[in-house]
């Protein structure tokens, strides 16, 4: 339990006065506090302020905060007298984690009854403090009153370190950006099939062997062959750092929840200690993806090393839960397996399923035994749940909603609206597992599952973000996958609903981006919105260039050089001669320099393509299969395989094939005369002809992803062709369009 001071942690000593033009229209905070009320006045912060810290202040997190002031505002740190203007009050009627923070004549006041209540209202202070207007004088604070608390008590963010090993500075410096959007859990993954990240004493050879892969996946796991770098990768946290990392979380209000994975997960601890695998004889396993060794649940071997490793990860981590992942756990070894076979007969388990509840449930009496809570991944609820297992809702939201009916806690975090690890945009991107989260989607998602009944809603505990490091090797790419998204989950968990709005956080988000800035956080910047073909009907007709961030600016080119600070600056909708099609380059600068990837489309002057008049007509679409492997849609050649005829764009989940190309072919319908914008979404490559002409180009190995593409087209019948290939895995195929850019269809 961290103390409550009833006395002043941070004292603040300054002249000070109160003037009637506060400017509220400008201030943001993220999150959004829940009760904002503003006065007509301005609270000044002369520049000869004193700053004087009680004895307190080394055992608290309040320090970091007295630097800020010394070191943004120039504020100078000397001894001061007896009056405070910051004033800290206990305040035993707020919840958990609330606060009132007060800014008036008379001074700063914040209000909490906890630790975190106190270091929110810091926060929050400190975000006001980082847009006061600057005078002559001081510094200019609007006299405001806030009441806030959370609406979720679970506000998280998961990080892999096992795909990807990340150094303690780097895990700290995701903390602190964590703790300034009032972030509380931290879901640590340290176990995995590719590595083995925590110090276990008991057993050596986890940290010599296990923490170690001898090469990564280079490029796309979809592809074939897959590529490797050859390059030994991996790393361990010592009990030392650990320890060292949890007192610094605790400092910022954040909870750290440690990841052990088992049943499966887990050919990187089977590599040191193969006796507790079904076989004995584990397959080092490189790849991203699932292995079929997990731990063996007939070996009394198995439950003994897991508890002696849990004994003392509850040693390194005091927080209430550990994570026991159980997810994504093949059966195959199980079912072979005598010794499987022979725990489930002898506990009368009548499938390899129940066999993983046995598993779970017997983690669970441990762990309790312990004074500890088991979480895990919703593959827990097959089998039977355990008793008292919170569960982690990552399949969708159906997992939440059965465990929250069966009474049990949840955290929803489900895919791919909390998958960190997805795309954040159809284009201009690095390399990502696939998928596609945006900021909006997140934004416009509801913790609460609307399936689920109102008299359970009090089951779900919140929300987090899942950062899976496969196609993540360094902080720089991690911070830009985290962010700004992360900003738009903090404000999900912790805003109540009826206080979010989207419009309103994309403008606060202007000012917000400056404070990553100051952070030195390598956030994803918005790049201008230009779609990579543009037909125009109207040679009259204006170029708009759109930007996703207010206080930036875009730059751009119409000679085909790469646009700068010193090109064109974008002001007002501008025209260009399309006497030949032109290629539009732009990209965003932000105030700080920093700018956005570069984006491209051509513009070009159409008339409306001509519909046909097909002959012989029949339903359907016709599918031509190729049983090849493929590495690019183009490829896809010849005579088929396999001819028949499907009646909805809508293929198998798998085919009989792992690797395959197919042609679609048919006839689509165009409603009226317009500029239609088409969204093809595959899994792995695929292209889109209209009209015998490439309209969407979404060629090359990935997880999914969504690209699009125009035609200008009359009303009627035009022929239409996709080219498609799986490389691996599952076939993902969906075709959009929308009108004029209007609603998709």
């Amino acid at each position: 339990m961290k103390p409550i001071y009833l006395l002043s942690v941070l004292i603040i000593l300054f002249a000070s006065s109160c003037d009637n033009n506060n400017g509220s229209e400008s201030i943001s905070l993220i999150p959004l506090p829940n009760f904002i009320e503003y006065q007509s006045s301005t609270f000044l912060l002369e520049n000869d302020a004193d700053i004087q810290f009680s004895e307190l202040i080394s055992e608290s997190s309040f320090e970091n905060l007295g630097q800020q002031f010394v070191r943004d505002h120039g504020i100078q740190q000397k001894a001061g007298g007896d009056d405070s203007v910051l004033k800290m009050i206990n305040n035993t009627e707020l919840k958990p984690e609330a606060y009132i923070l007060e800014i008036n004549s008379g001074g700063i006041t914040i209000e909490a009854s906890d630790y975190n209540g106190f270091f929110y209202g810091i926060q929050t202070l400190s975000q006001l403090i980082d847009q006061g207007e600057k005078t002559a004088k001081g510094l200019k604070l609007p006299c405001i009153s806030i009441k806030d608390e959370p609406a979720f008590a679970w506000r998280g963010m998961h990080l892999d370190v096992c795909r990807h090993f990340f150094e303690v500075s780097t895990i700290k410096k995701m903390l602190d950006a964590m703790a300034m959007h009032k972030m509380n859990t931290f879901h640590w993954h340290l176990t995995e099939d590719q590595g083995w990240r925590i110090e276990i004493e008991k057993y050596p050879l986890l940290s010599e062997i296990s923490a170690w892969r001898n090469e990564s996946v280079v490029g796309h796991i979809a592809q074939e062959p897959i590529q490797y770098d050859g390059i030994k990768h991996g790393g361990i946290y010592t009990k030392n750092e650990i320890k060292d990392v949890v007192a610094y979380a605790s400092k910022l209000g954040i909870t750290i929840v440690p990841e052990i994975e088992m049943p499966g997960h887990a050919v990187a601890a089977l590599m040191a200690y193969p006796e507790l695998s079904c076989t004995g004889k584990p397959t080092p396993f490189n790849d991203w993806g699932v292995s079929s060794d997990v731990y063996c649940a007939g070996n009394e071997s198995t439950f003994e090393f897991l508890e002696n490793v849990l004994a003392e990860v509850v040693e390194l981590f005091p927080g209430e839960y550990i994570h026991v992942g159980g997810d994504e756990c093949p059966k195959d070894r199980w079912k072979e397996c005598p010794k499987c076979q022979k725990r489930m007969k002898d506990e009368g388990l009548k499938d390899e399923h129940e066999l993983q509840s046995y598993f779970i449930q017997r983690m669970e009496k441990f762990l309790n035994s312990k004074g500890r809570k088991l979480i895990g991944w919703d593959e827990i609820l097959e089998g039977g749940l355990a008793d008292n297992a919170v569960v982690m809702s990552w399949r969708g939201e159906e997992g939440g909603i059965e465990a929250a009916e069966q009474n049990h806690y949840v955290v929803m975090t489900p895919n791919p609206v909390c998958y960190f690890d997805h795309y954040q945009s159809n284009n201009y991107e690095p390399l990502a597992i696939g998928g596609l989260t945006t900021m909006e989607e997140i934004y416009n998602w509801s913790v609460i599952p609307s399936g689920l009944d109102a008299e359970k809603h009090n089951f779900v505990l919140g929300a987090q973000a899942n950062l899976w490091t496969e196609y993540i090797p360094n902080p720089e790419h991690l911070e830009y996958m985290a962010y700004p998204r992360l900003c738009a989950l903090s404000e999900k968990v912790w805003t109540k609903k009826e206080n979010q709005n989207f419009e309103d956080f994309t403008a606060r988000m202007a000012t917000h981006y400056m404070r990553l800035d100051a952070k030195n956080i390598n956030y994803r910047i918005p790049y201008p919105e230009i779609e990579p073909y543009n037909p125009i009907l109207n040679a009259n007709q204006k170029i708009e260039l759109k930007n996703g961030v207010e206080s930036s600016s875009i730059y751009y080119t119409i000679d085909g050089t790469e646009p700068t600070k010193n090109s064109k600056k974008y002001e007002n909708p501008f025209r260009i001669d399309l006497s030949s099609p032109i290629e539009i380059k732009a990209v965003t600068i932000m105030p700080s320099g920093r700018e956005s990837a570069v984006a491209s489309g051509v513009y070009e002057l159409v008339e409306l393509a001509e519909p046909e008049t097909p002959k012989n007509l029949i339903q359907g679409i016709s599918y031509n299969r190729y049983n090849n492997a493929y590495s690019s849609a183009f490829d896809i050649i010849g005579n088929p395989d396999t001819i028949y005829t499907i009646q909805k764009l809508e293929l198998p989940w798998q085919e009989p094939v792992a690797s395959y190309g197919a042609i679609l072919k048919a006839w689509i319908e165009v409603p009226e005369d317009g500029i239609y914008n088409f969204h093809l979404h595959v899994k792995d490559g695929g292209l889109l002809y209209i009209n015998n002409k490439l309209v969407v180009n979404n060629d090359g190995f990935k997880y999914g992803s969504a690209k699009s593409g125009k035609a200008a087209l009359k009303a009627g019948l035009y022929p239409f062709e996709i080219k498609y290939f799986l490389g691996r895995g599952w076939t993902e195929l969906t075709l959009k369009y929308q009108i004029d850019n209007g609603e998709i269809l």
